[in-house]
């Protein structure tokens, strides 16, 4: 920016430049400045995806971890239940063993 103030001034002040001349040139500047503009727009654009982007790739991650977490507790949920499953089983036949003898009142009884 200072540079185009130094710019302006070397310009305005040369006797040979006219009124025309002062004109084009301070279009052609305006122009200079409107596509820096457009350009630090676009930089900033592209930071703001690039920042989106890092955003959804860590989010991802993250979803990634928790389904991984979520398939060790699934699967050690389903190795408990089995385990639990087994132990009723086998829990089972002595109470029916049980329930088949004849206790020993029913037996005084006959």
């Amino acid at each position: 920016m200072i540079e185009l103030v130094e710019r302006l001034k070397f310009k305005s002040s040369d006797p040979k430049v006219t009124r025309d001349q002062m004109k084009v040139f301070i279009q052609q500047e305006f122009k200079k400045v409107q596509k820096v503009i457009a350009d630090e727009e676009k930089k900033a654009l592209h930071l703001v995806d690039i920042q989106e982007a890092m955003a959804t790739a860590h989010v991802t991650e993250i979803l990634a971890d928790i389904q991984s977490h979520m398939d060790r507790l699934m699967t050690q949920m389903a190795q408990a239940k089995e385990q639990l499953d087994t132990s009723n089983e086998s829990a089972e036949p002595k109470a029916q063993g049980d329930e088949d003898e004849p206790s020993a009142s029913e037996e005084e009884d006959t």
